[in-house]
């Protein structure tokens, strides 16, 4: 779905569960990093690509968004 990665859906998904998005933010990027086992900067990377990707398919892919 989405055409995301494993490691994508993977840290994306995490980041919703864990409250990442959420203010005041629920985790960090460094305890994201350490539960899936990468660095700081490899799970920024996948949510902000993820993110970008699932963004991108909602607002632009659907008959019934208008920019």
């Amino acid at each position: 779905m989405f055409d995301l990665t494993d490691s994508q859906r993977r840290a994306l998904v995490l980041a919703v569960e864990s409250g990442y998005f959420e203010v005041p933010r629920g985790t960090t990027l460094g305890e994201l990093g350490a539960e899936l086992g990468i660095s700081e900067q490899s799970v920024s990377e996948s949510i902000r690509r993820a993110t970008n990707k699932v963004l991108h398919s909602v607002m632009f892919d659907s008959p019934k968004w208008e920019r």
